[in-house]
């Protein structure tokens, strides 16, 4: 699952195996760890998106170092339709002039042109382990 957060929009971007999951499960959760003044503890930020049959509308909260969408039935029946891309949800927040905030749900398809398999970045690469280094502190 892919996430960008741009000024006040939040996308969430599946795959069709991750739609499938969520559909599933009813939940699909993805985290990044960030390196900490400990190595030993990074700081975990998780973000996901649950289903609710009680939710009228889409709702999104920030809390315990992390992003949670909902989505209610209706709109993961959306994003599963094939002639969809994804669902799209649009509030307006804080007073006492309140600004435009946004979410979406979409699904992420492979570029027509692409025809490398998904990989993810730490697996080997011709052959070799990919390198990585030491986060600064």
């Amino acid at each position: 699952m892919k996430l960008r957060i741009k000024d006040n929009a939040v996308r969430f971007r599946l795959t069709l195996k991750e739609a499938e999951t969520l559909e599933r499960d009813r939940e699909l959760y993805s985290y990044t760890d960030f390196p900490g003044s400990d190595p030993a503890r990074p700081v975990r930020f998780r973000y996901g998106i649950k289903v609710s049959d009680a939710a009228a509308t889409g709702a999104i909260q920030c809390a315990d170092n992390g992003i949670t969408a909902t989505l209610p039935a209706a709109g993961l029946k959306e994003l599963l339709d094939p002639a969809q891309e994804g669902v799209y949800y649009r509030f307006e927040v804080g007073t006492p002039a309140p600004e435009r905030f946004m979410f979406f749900v979409e699904k992420d398809r492979p570029g027509s042109t692409c025809d490398k398999p998904e990989l993810w970045i730490y697996e080997e690469v011709g052959g070799k382990v990919a390198a990585t280094q030491p986060a600064a502190r």
